[in-house]
């Protein structure tokens, strides 16, 4: 499962079973969701103060995050390995143009190696 929370403006993804979190490093950088392909994902999706959209076109699919109302989506995880990017649908405020994310996709044994990594272990 990863949780997702939206803030203004950003974006926070923790890899709930895993002790992992990732979160926009800087300004330059959007944090990167890191998916396995060929499987099946558990999004539990939240917002801290106003309403955001988690939509990524390849998903097919996109949840309104509203405060205090939390979601879960569930998604299968199909295509190349790639980075796609994700999209704003929600105007959340004057920096809504800043609070972008991207999708990573690798194949299962590479996303175990970036777990490990992400985790302090050797890659």
């Amino acid at each position: 499962m990863v949780a997702v929370t939206a803030f203004q403006w950003q974006w926070r993804f923790e890899y709930v079973d895993d002790a992992v979190t990732v979160r926009e490093p800087d300004d330059e950088h959007p944090p990167v969701l890191v998916l396995p392909t060929d499987s099946i994902v558990e999004f539990r999706l939240e917002s801290r103060d106003v309403i955001h959209s988690f939509w990524v076109p390849g998903f097919l699919t996109k949840r309104d995050l509203i405060p205090v109302r939390p979601e879960t989506l569930q998604v299968t995880v199909t295509g190349p390995p790639g980075t796609y990017p994700a999209a704003r649908a929600e105007f959340c405020g004057l920096d809504h143009a800043t609070m972008r994310f991207d999708l990573r996709v690798m194949a299962p044994d590479e996303f175990e190696a970036w777990l490990d990594e992400q985790q302090g272990g050797s890659p």
